[in-house]
């Protein structure tokens, strides 16, 4: 079984939006119903991954709720174990701010070969820098102070194991968890992407030369999307 989760139950406080972020519109089309149409393509089954807040935007498609505000990994983590997953099941994870080109999927899938593929560009001062470390990667946070320069930023998607990620991002909770918070260097949420730095899964960077990934923060960033699109 393939699955395909688009992670949308953030509290967006820089996108001064009553509508989430997955909802919004690049030239008058939802960008979720632009993801779940390619989705549908390379996944058994697709999910949007919401919150108990903002779950009533999102009744019309087939979605996970959970109690948001602990972070990627953690939103990740939670939506996975509600899955019934198999042996050898493997999953798509999105992040719901970010609309991608429908070939970068069938590259993802075609390079899979057991390990994790994060579908990378090279940029200048990326937002997050990852750097291949095998059989693992390094991933670096400019919003955590972290000296970055010119190198390889992720697609806003990943492909691989589910049952490997779903284990590693539980073996990262049960870690770093305490009480009512996570206690991490990257701050008091838990961070999908450090599951290469503190686990070590093995996982590689597929270099899209150009293949391109639009993701945005703010009102502003949306704006800059349809003019470029």
């Amino acid at each position: 079984m393939r699955y395909a989760l688009i992670i949308a139950a953030g509290k967006q406080s820089r996108f001064k939006d009553e509508l989430p972020k997955a909802l919004a519109k690049v030239h008058g089309t939802c960008i979720l119903d632009i993801n779940i149409g390619h989705f549908k393509k390379y996944s058994d089954e697709v999910y949007v991954v919401c919150s108990y807040e903002n779950e009533k935007y999102f009744l019309d498609y087939p979605h996970l709720t959970i109690h948001s505000g602990f972070g990627s990994g953690d939103a990740v983590l939670k939506a996975l174990q509600m899955l019934p997953l198999k042996l050898g099941d493997t999953c798509f994870i999105a992040w719901g701010d970010s609309v991608q080109e429908e070939k970068l999927y069938k590259d993802v899938v075609d390079a899979y070969d057991g390990r994790i593929v994060v579908p990378c560009n090279k940029e200048m001062k990326p937002y997050v820098q990852i750097i291949e470390d095998k059989p693992s990667l390094i991933v670096h946070f400019s919003k955590f102070g972290e000296s970055i320069s010119e190198g390889y930023h992720d697609l806003s998607l990943f492909y691989g194991n589910a049952n490997k990620m779903k284990d590693a991002l539980l073996k990262m909770h049960e870690k770093y968890w305490k009480e009512d918070h996570y206690a991490h260097k990257h701050g008091d949420e838990l961070e999908f992407l450090d599951i290469f730095n503190d686990m070590k899964v093995e996982a590689f960077i597929l270099d899209m030369k150009g293949i391109k990934s639009y993701s945005f923060n703010t009102l502003e960033d949306l704006e800059n999307i349809n003019r470029s699109l």
